[in-house]
């Protein structure tokens, strides 16, 4: 049997997610070890187990000896969702877990790098789909940190992402696409298969993409650059996906900081007042704390909305002074320098 080996790229970071449709047999457990190997993967989501919970200790320490991982078999007895990874190189703290998806807070230790990662494996009906979307709406408003979710949504979200089979309606990406939008989310740059899963049946075969990865506004400010790609399928019907973060210099968010020029907007102390006068439950401190976040994000919108340049018209009114200075050193007299260095 070949575990997993112990290394990781020096470079990219990676993750895997993966619906490997049951890694019970060896030469299933080979297969799903191979891409493991062969692209270096540290984090692993595995979905469509169907491993009970008897059996997961034998089969996680004869696959992915040393490893951690947490399953959702307490949501369901099959254990749809299995997230494992080398804890020298990653902390991972569990969030939340439902039949459908996985929440969990991440912490990349090299590059001291935190996040949160969701990974998903739909039902293939209409209302179980309805409850997932419900999920990560809720979850989007109770989390404000980097946020990827990825996984088998068993959904398409465009007319091209099915060849062959029942022809795609607006009615079937309505709800999906609605999530998407409420939950502020960019579907992750990707390469490799156009198809992440097809039936495998003989003759006039249907290809789809049901598997995604999204991320959220702040993954954008404060992750280095992120790409997704697909391989092929291999011994599943579904393509491996892999998330790689260039481990280069961290942008890291800048601190907030209030800005006196948005107190002469008109609405100002009505924004402030509205969301102070807020009703939030819990202890005192845990009041004004969720109150200063929510005040936060509104006024950065504030600030998008009517002031977005201001730090750039600022820089530029400075070194249109200082130009004006340095001329007026040779030439004190001319009035229109002065009058430059009035404005």
């Amino acid at each position: 049997m070949r575990e997993v080996k112990h290394y990781l790229s020096q470079n990219i970071v990676k993750l895997l997610s993966w619906n490997v449709r049951g890694p019970k047999a060896p030469n299933k457990q080979n297969e799903v070890t191979f891409p493991c190997n062969k692209e270096k993967i540290g984090l692993i989501g595995l979905l469509e187990t169907n491993i009970k919970s008897s059996r997961i200790d034998q089969i996680a320490n004869k696959i992915f000896g040393g490893w951690h991982y947490i399953t959702n078999l307490e949501s369901h007895y099959n254990g749809r969702i299995w997230i494992l990874w080398r804890s020298d190189y990653f902390n991972v703290t569990l969030i939340e877990r439902t039949t459908q998806v996985v929440t969990c807070e991440v912490k990349y230790i090299p590059m001291q790098v935190e996040f949160m990662v969701s990974f998903v494996y739909a039902f293939n009906t209409s209302e179980g789909k309805r409850e997932l979307w419900n999920k990560l709406t809720q979850q989007k408003i109770r989390y404000d940190k980097p946020w990827l979710i990825l996984g088998d949504f068993n959904a398409v979200l465009r007319v091209d992402n099915r060849c062959d089979g029942v022809l795609v309606t607006l009615a079937e990406v309505a709800e999906f696409q609605s999530c998407i939008d409420t939950c502020e989310l960019l579907e992750l740059p990707n390469q490799g298969q156009r198809y992440t899963w097809n039936d495998k049946h003989e003759g006039e075969r249907i290809f789809s993409k049901i598997d995604w990865a999204f991320i959220n506004k702040e993954w954008l400010d404060t992750i280095p650059p992120s790409t997704n790609r697909y391989l092929t399928e291999g011994i599943s019907d579904h393509c491996p996906t892999i998330i790689e973060i260039e481990e280069a210099a961290v942008r890291v968010r800048n601190s907030f900081q209030y800005c006196n020029a948005w107190a002469e907007y008109p609405n100002f102390k009505e924004k402030v007042k509205s969301t102070w006068d807020m009703e939030i439950d819990g202890y005192k401190m845990f009041q004004v704390v969720q109150k200063m976040k929510i005040l936060k994000k509104g006024l950065k919108e504030l600030n998008s909305q009517h002031f977005r340049n201001i730090v750039l018209e600022v820089n530029i009114d400075r070194e249109a002074l200082k130009g004006a200075q340095i001329k007026m050193q040779t030439d004190p007299m001319n009035t229109e320098l002065q009058n430059k260095e009035k404005e």
